[in-house]
């Protein structure tokens, strides 16, 4: 029996995201956070969750694991077409990753990468059909996966630098980078 590649990527943010746990760091600027949904990005689609015409803290803290599973596949999973993606480890990371950075730095990441392996593609942040063929050419080629993971690493090294009060998260986020 196949494992949809969509359950397992998603199961490996959770585990990043850290499950179940409402959180509402004051150093995040996602604010509250549980499933690693934050109350930032429900703004930015204009999700109100419960419903109760504003989109707030509570929507975020009585989030449901199947809600946020498919918040996921519509929202990134399907919406940036991961799954076209014919290595289905890199679709899953690079899934996982977009959730923690935001789709366009994940996608700019991505694009370096394939540079890094000698293709050219316009380094953009869109995961478009041109930068989709560019991995599904590669898609038995060992370098390109760790030139993302370290494409990606770099990205959160500088972020830190940048941003000293993030160091904390930088363990947990290079984890995230390598895993």
């Amino acid at each position: 029996m196949t494992i949809d590649p969509f359950t397992v990527a998603v199961e490996r943010v959770l585990e990043h995201e850290g499950y179940d746990k409402f959180t509402n760091d004051p150093d995040d600027p996602g604010g509250a956070t549980k499933w690693g949904i934050s109350l930032r990005f429900l703004q930015s689609v204009d999700e109100d969750l419960n419903h109760d015409g504003a989109i707030d803290a509570h929507d975020i803290r009585n989030l449901t694991k199947s809600q946020a599973v498919e918040f996921y596949r519509n929202n990134w999973w399907i919406k940036y077409r991961y799954g076209l993606l014919e290595n289905d480890r890199l679709g899953a990371k690079v899934f996982n990753i977009s959730v923690n950075t935001g789709p366009g730095i994940a996608h700019k990441c991505l694009q370096r990468a394939l540079r890094s392996c000698q293709l050219a593609v316009v380094e953009d942040g869109i995961l478009g059909p041109k930068s989709r063929a560019a991995c599904n050419t590669l898609v038995n080629d060992s370098g390109l996966l760790p030139s993302f993971c370290s494409e990606v690493a770099g990205y959160y090294r500088i972020l830190v630098a940048l941003h000293p009060r993030m160091e904390r998260f930088i363990n947990g986020w290079l984890n995230r980078a390598y895993d």
